[in-house]
């Protein structure tokens, strides 16, 4: 037997009772940090989904409106035919 095996049993309880404390004050430190990062970062991933909707929008808009000024085009020509 180790002649000093009670203080390396309480040696080591020492290590982990500060290593929890030092986890939970991290914890308590970075949650909030947390909190605020995947805020913003859901914050942006919406903006750029409106970004994205607001572009298709666009798009569609424009496909109706050359398709307006083709049948146009179109009705123009039959009629002169």
């Amino acid at each position: 037997m180790h002649p000093n095996r009670h203080a390396i049993a309480f040696g080591s309880l020492v290590f982990l009772v500060v290593s929890i404390v030092l986890i939970i004050a991290a914890l308590f430190w970075g949650w909030p940090k947390y909190k605020v990062y995947k805020k913003e970062m859901d914050g942006i991933a919406a903006l750029k989904e409106a970004e994205w909707s607001k572009q298709i929008l666009i798009e569609e808009a424009k496909a109706r409106e050359q398709a307006a000024l083709m049948q146009a085009k179109a009705r123009v020509t039959l009629a002169q035919a």
